[in-house]
């Protein structure tokens, strides 16, 4: 399953929002300049949907704020 996010860096909190069946928006904690970035990103999304975070892979957008990534089973 491919789905799109916008990430909301620095935030005070983290929160997914499903806007549509493959569009979301993440508000998280880091900024997006931060190395753990993507392993927050993939364990946000793995609680989310559960699937273990190594079946999530970001396949375009990997310095943006909106990303593509897709989600194995």
């Amino acid at each position: 399953m491919i789905i799109y996010i916008k990430i909301k860096p620095n935030c005070s909190f983290e929160r997914l929002e499903k806007f549509s069946s493959d569009r979301y928006l993440i508000y998280i904690k880091k900024s997006l300049d931060d190395l753990e970035l993507e392993e927050e990103l993939k364990s946000i999304l793995s609680k989310h949907f559960g699937v273990p975070p190594k079946n999530i892979e970001i396949s375009w957008g990997r310095t943006e704020s909106e990303r593509v990534v897709e989600l194995s089973s």
